[in-house]
């Protein structure tokens, strides 16, 4: 399995939880709805006027959030079509600050209170900010799990094995 396949499969795998969430509350997995959310507690504030809600089951995570990890699932998804321009591969820091600006604009306009926050600016900001930094760590984290696979194969057979990111 290549470094790519396990970062999409571990991403996927976190927005799984977070879209299954509701439905396991729904159809009586709330044993399993009350993991995700204290699981999820630890990372987002779960404000409900800050959350989607499924049929009246409240997402784990709140609408930025939410945002954020689905578009950051999808720059993974669709990272091999921006992996070969050029502004990708130099220039990751100002990525960063792209990514980051219009949330803290957001944020930031509504804590001195000449901006109010809604859902939409929520969901564009978290959007906006994942995918970028999706895009920017993409290949950071397949280096990382590239890098462990190697050492993982060569603790098993003796053998360094050259993986494919």
């Amino acid at each position: 399995m290549t470094p790519r396949r396990i970062l999409l499969g571990a991403v996927f795998l976190w927005c799984a939880l977070i879209y299954a969430t509701p439905l396991l509350e729904l159809h009586g997995g709330v044993s399993a709805a009350g993991f995700s959310y204290r699981f999820f507690s630890h990372i987002c504030n779960q404000l409900d006027s800050h959350s989607f809600f499924f049929d009246g089951a409240k997402f784990p995570v709140c609408v930025r959030c939410t945002s954020i990890y689905t578009a950051f699932f999808l720059s993974v998804l669709v990272f091999p079509l921006f992996s070969r321009l050029q502004i990708f591969r130099s220039s990751s820091r100002w990525l960063l600050v792209i990514a980051a600006v219009p949330m803290a604009v957001d944020v930031g306009l509504a804590a001195i209170g000449s901006h109010t926050v809604t859902t939409m600016t929520r969901l564009v900001t978290g959007a906006w900010f994942g995918f970028f930094i999706g895009i920017v760590l993409t290949p950071l984290l397949q280096e990382v799990l590239a890098q462990v696979l190697n050492s993982f194969h060569k603790n098993l057979t003796g053998v360094y094995h050259e993986t494919e990111a």
